[in-house]
């Protein structure tokens, strides 16, 4: 059945109504206002007597549109079963049922003139509550929904135990080795006692990539200070290589021959760093190609940004070196691109920070 929606002109009340009474009247269950219920898109008028005006809750229409195009038989006027008021401020209300009015000539106040007679019944329109219903349920169980499935999330997660967070942060990973150290976000690289890049743990052979760029000439130092410091510690059993991705292809430290880690000399490092060739660009992917002849066990990439093109031709080099440990780490830059790629290498670590961090980390380490 098709309904019409209409807002009453006395009390604000939204009503529905039978569609077929379109362009006759109908009376509000709220209030038991008489109004005109409008045959197109316009607004329901209240009907009131020009001169002596009849009381609230006593009108009838002659004519009254039925659905189907059959018009209504006269019925007996039947007694209001409203109670009077309790003394206590309360307004009775219309019963559902239509009451009998006097008849003759209603207008509204823009003019129109209906004239009503006593052989018709006015419709009532009820309050639109199904709608409103419908609505809050929906919500209601949407919410408890929402409750459940984040319930289901944080079971499985708990289940799970530590492993690969979303974003590579805020979560215990896997560590290089079964039995060896795990990377802790909350941790001062600078302070821990295990070989680490930026508190990443590391072991065996490492080779570090650089990038020299005009971006990268910004950190330089504060890299090669922050991969001395955290290389360096442990056992000594970690042998490092490093190679500079400049905007000429790509360059080796001390002819990349692998050193131990606690015999890396700072500020020989940072020198080099910062005379290699810069440019807009870096050739990071040159550099891991000379890298990778080194048999490494962990590969350390120091970059500013990369491209989804750049991680796609490093994935591409990698293929096939399963065992392999990539870190990248990306200073005062980010990607989700290499995110994403490390993310779904076994025990590598994608992290974002900035020299500001590198110099937080620091100041605590030099009291």
């Amino acid at each position: 059945m098709q309904t019409l929606e209409l807002e009453c002109p006395s009390c604000g009340e939204m009503l529905e109504l039978d569609a077929g009474f379109a362009g006759g009247v109908c009376r509000c269950s709220n209030c038991g206002t008489l109004m005109t219920v409008p045959s197109d898109a316009g607004k329901a008028e209240r009907l009131s007597r020009p001169s002596a005006g009849p009381s609230r809750g006593e009108e009838l229409i002659r004519d009254l549109p039925r659905p189907g195009g059959a018009s209504e038989s006269p019925r007996a006027p039947r007694p209001s079963k409203n109670k009077a008021s309790s003394g206590k401020g309360k307004k009775s209300r219309p019963s559902s049922a239509s009451a009998t009015i006097e008849p003759g000539e209603y207008r509204t106040a823009s003019g129109k003139v209906v004239r009503l007679d006593a052989s018709a019944r006015v419709p009532m329109a009820g309050r639109k509550k199904k709608q409103i219903r419908a609505a809050t349920t929906a919500i209601f169980f949407a919410v408890v929904l929402g409750i459940v499935a984040l319930a289901v999330v944080a079971i499985i997660a708990m289940v799970g135990g530590p492993g690969k967070g979303g974003e590579g942060e805020g979560v215990e990973h896997e560590a290089v080795t079964p039995t060896g150290p795990v990377y802790d976000p909350n941790a001062n690289p600078y302070k821990l006692e295990f070989a680490n890049a930026a508190g990443v743990p590391v072991s065996g052979k490492v080779a570090v990539v650089i990038e020299t760029s005009n971006d990268s000439s910004r950190w330089l130092a504060d890299a090669a200070d922050l991969l001395v410091a955290g290389l360096s510690k442990g056992d000594g059993s970690v042998s490092v290589a490093v190679f500079a991705g400049t905007s000429k292809g790509g360059n080796a430290y001390q002819d990349s021959e692998l050193t131990p880690a606690k015999d890396l000399d700072k500020q020989a490092l940072t020198s080099w760093l910062t005379q290699q060739p810069t440019g807009l660009t870096s050739d990071v992917t040159d550099a891991i190609q000379q890298a990778l002849k080194q048999s490494p066990d962990v590969l350390v990439l120091v970059v500013s940004n990369a491209y989804d093109e750049q991680v796609d031709a490093w994935t591409r080099l990698v293929e096939g070196k399963e065992t392999l440990v990539i870190h990248g780490l990306m200073i005062n830059g980010n990607s989700r691109q290499l995110r994403n790629w490390l993310r779904d290498r076994k025990a590598s670590e994608a992290l974002a920070i900035s020299t500001q961090d590198i110099a937080d980390w620091r100041e605590p380490a030099a009291e």
